[in-house]
């Protein structure tokens, strides 16, 4: 058991546009540990957000909406408190990753995670396991703030990461987004050779999201790799087997 202090986290400067039918503002915590009571702005001393919980683990990133601002300048200070005794592992409290403050459209790629890509089918195509075919499936979570439906689609595209080369385009129809709410949508791309992510060549791919209409666009890294995992081969990574020396299990690592 060790003490965990409270902690406020004052954030720097920035300067949006109040919120609107049209804008929306959210604060974004990648992740924190200890439950996360509030956050609250001192000039409006009535405005205090309930905040993510935090009481199965403190590893989950979440994002909650800015109301009550006044016109002109306001301060956002955040408060993590610590609760009784705590028997993990000298695992420590407060903020850990970054926090930020995100302006968007009123409809928006949801917030965290609203975009993330799998790879369902990867094929090898040479006996290194560095060149592959592959399905590549990106999902899609779009968030409505404003007070009516909203008829939504999405451009998305396919880059690799170090040329920018784009190799693949398609639109998808995400439909009717509810006020309020959220809808999801997956679209799936068929590509016959990709470079695969591996130690030796870790080779990397964008996928950007471009919400239509509106402007909103949000961009994610993602690699394709196969492994598998047994007791008579250990870790396979896309057909090598790889030796595994001990692990770091330290969050901050």
């Amino acid at each position: 058991h060790h003490p965990s202090p409270t902690t406020h986290c004052p954030l720097p400067t920035a300067h949006y546009p109040p919120p609107t039918a049209r804008f929306s503002l959210l604060i974004y915590s990648r992740t924190h540990y200890s439950p996360q009571r509030s956050a609250r702005n001192p000039i409006c001393p009535s405005t205090r957000l309930p905040m993510h919980p935090c009481l199965i683990d403190g590893y989950t990133s979440f994002a909650v909406p800015l109301t009550g601002l006044k016109t002109g300048t306001n301060l956002l200070a955040i408060r993590v408190e610590s609760f009784g005794s705590n028997s993990r592992w000298y695992a420590g409290a407060g903020l850990f990753r970054p926090v930020s403050l995100l302006g968007h459209p009123a409809v928006h790629v949801a917030t965290a995670g609203g975009v993330y890509v799998t790879t369902p089918r990867v094929d090898l195509l040479t006996p290194d396991g560095t060149a592959a075919s592959a399905t590549v499936a990106v999902n899609i979570s779009v968030h409505n703030d404003q007070s009516v439906k909203a008829d939504v689609s999405a451009k998305v595209q396919l880059f690799e990461d170090d040329t920018g080369k784009l190799i693949a385009t398609k639109q998808l129809v995400v439909g009717n987004v509810p006020a309020g709410d959220n809808r999801s949508a997956i679209i799936n791309f068929e590509l016959s050779h990709v470079w695969t992510w591996g130690p030796s060549s870790p080779k990397l791919y964008r996928a950007a999201v471009t919400l239509q209409p509106g402007s909103d666009v949000e961009v994610v890294m993602f690699g394709v790799r196969s492994f598998s995992f047994n007791a008579t081969h250990g870790l396979v990574l896309n057909g090598q087997r790889v030796k595994m020396y001990g692990g770091c299990v330290h969050h901050d690592k």
